[in-house]
């Protein structure tokens, strides 16, 4: 009688293990633990995610995909590149959206880690000021400011990576269309800044994030001047190697002539057409997904994945 009850007790803890207790459908792979803390590293590893905040069954897919592959290939953080909740932002760092958006959502122990965000157009239509604040709250949510940089180490090597984001928005006349938010900030201030970081780098490799892409063939290509006469020049001169972008809600490779690659990974909870219509487009898809990178002292593997795990593009970066 002893062995059957507990038997019963056995089988009901697995019943409980296999629900996620806040409302999100995590498949038994998902739930695989791993701690990067504990691996021997051979490659710093990241997701970059963007335009994710719509609290809908498409997040939640994209959400189980990235904890997929964060059980096979643990992940040191995750970069947003913006439009975080949607329609308009948050109202405070105790709003709902907090939970049901984000921390209900990406709640696998595979994406418990450091999460490093833009700020995008949406979000500029609530409280930023929460949003920048939020990480009191929980410190993996690691936005303090609207624009900022820190370096991170390369394993097994001597060599690091310099990550900048910036804040697009005023530099968007769209934005100023919006009601709410508070988005007329200095721009000249910000270009100094970025300037200046940019000129001070010894890192090996260089990378920008940002809300709005330079370049893109989605339906915001004819919104771009802008923002390329704001920050094409200043990539160009100090080398940077990559700029992650969202805004048009689509994936994304394009090299322009010049050093930087554009990637756009704006799919995180909606995706719009594009087309192919320019030679600098290498990859752009209407699906729903994000980027998975692996950065070496020689290499930077960029992969997009889709909502259903599969592998749409990959390239490799090289130097």
């Amino acid at each position: 009688m002893m062995k059957i009850t507990s038997l019963i007790i056995a089988f009901s803890a697995l019943i409980l293990l296999s629900f996620n207790t806040k409302n999100t459908f995590i498949s038994d792979t998902l739930q695989v633990q791993n701690n990067p803390e504990n691996q021997n590293r051979k490659s710093l590893d990241f997701f970059v995610i963007g335009d994710w905040g719509e609290a809908n069954l498409i997040q939640q897919q994209v959400a189980n995909a990235m904890a997929f592959e964060a059980a096979k290939n643990p992940i040191d953080f995750i970069i947003s590149v913006g439009d975080n909740f949607y329609p308009h932002g948050v109202r405070s760092i105790n709003d709902k959206k907090w939970e049901n958006t984000f921390e209900n959502v990406y709640a696998d122990s595979n994406l418990i880690t450091d999460w490093y965000t833009a700020i995008g157009n949406h979000d500029y239509q609530g409280n930023v000021g929460a949003q920048l604040r939020y990480h009191k709250k929980n410190p993996r949510w690691k936005t303090t400011e609207r624009y900022f940089s820190f370096k991170k180490s390369i394993p097994q090597s001597k060599d690091s990576v310099l990550f900048v984001f910036i804040d697009t928005n005023p530099f968007d006349k769209w934005v100023g269309l919006f009601t709410g938010g508070n988005w007329r900030h200095s721009k000249k201030k910000q270009l100094l800044w970025l300037e200046n970081v940019l000129q001070a780098s010894k890192e090996k490799w260089k990378i920008v994030v940002g809300h709005h892409p330079l370049y893109t063939t989605g339906i915001r290509r004819g919104q771009t001047a802008d923002i390329q006469a704001a920050f094409l020049a200043a990539f160009e001169k100090h080398q940077v190697d990559v700029y992650f972008s969202g805004h048009d809600h689509s994936l994304q490779h394009q090299k322009p002539a010049g050093h930087t690659h554009y990637f756009v990974s704006g799919a995180g909870s909606e995706s719009r057409g594009v087309t192919i219509d320019s030679s600098m487009t290498k990859f752009a898809k209407k699906d729903h997904g994000f980027i998975q990178a692996e950065l070496t002292k020689d290499n930077l593997e960029i992969k997009f994945i889709n909502a259903n795990n599969k592998d749409l593009y990959h390239t490799t970066i090289s130097k």
